[in-house]
């Protein structure tokens, strides 16, 4: 078996369904990708500030392209076929590395939902962690609040695992967790299952 979690890549990995391309997240997707990540109102339970400016945008580009270069975090910008305007986003944001786990996270524009758009993407991203990552374990923290994420995260195949009071400080408010986790298919190719 290969070596776990074999990161960064050298060149950012291209992933495609049925309506969707996957790709690297570049600067010139940053007016795009500030309007999902600077509504207030539909990112409130996000974790994270929303952006107030494109200027923040850019900062988190940066930051991401560093993490891929870095191996910690994976994540792919969202569009539909025929446009190579994001959507939204996805990917790992956490790796367990002697543990064969990672953490998913994902955001799309408000506009986008309903369509299905973010169930196609996850199930690709999480196909690409077991298959390509040979990952054990991919896990999802979810707000208890945010009913639409949960849906999306059950729709691809996570299952509840947990619920972790106040494990999570943002913005001088604790919020609950909803622990989802999801398994390969093939355990049994496991180092510790010899």
């Amino acid at each position: 078996m290969s070596s776990p979690l074999d990161l960064p890549f050298a060149v950012h990995p291209r992933l495609e369904t049925e309506r969707l391309i996957l790709r690297e997240i570049v600067e010139s997707d940053a007016e795009a990708l500030f309007a999902v990540c600077s509504d207030d109102e539909w990112l409130r339970l996000w974790g994270a500030p929303v952006h107030k400016t494109v200027a923040d945008t850019r900062k988190m580009i940066g930051m991401l392209k560093r993490a891929h270069q870095e191996g910690s975090q994976l994540r792919w910008g969202i569009s539909v076929r025929g446009s190579d305007h994001l959507i939204g986003a996805a990917g790992f944001f956490r790796f367990l590395t002697p543990h064969y786990r990672a953490e998913i996270t994902y955001e799309q524009a408000k506009t986008a939902s309903g369509k299905g758009y973010m169930t196609e993407a996850l199930r690709a991203v999480v196909r690409f962690g077991f298959e390509q990552l040979d990952l054990h374990t991919i896990e999802a923290g979810i707000d208890p609040e945010h009913g639409p994420s949960l849906r999306v995260a059950e729709r691809v195949g996570f299952q509840r695992e947990g619920y972790l009071r106040e494990n999570y400080f943002f913005q001088g408010k604790f919020y609950d967790t909803i622990l989802c986790t999801m398994f390969s298919p093939k355990p049994a190719q496991r180092p510790y299952n010899k």
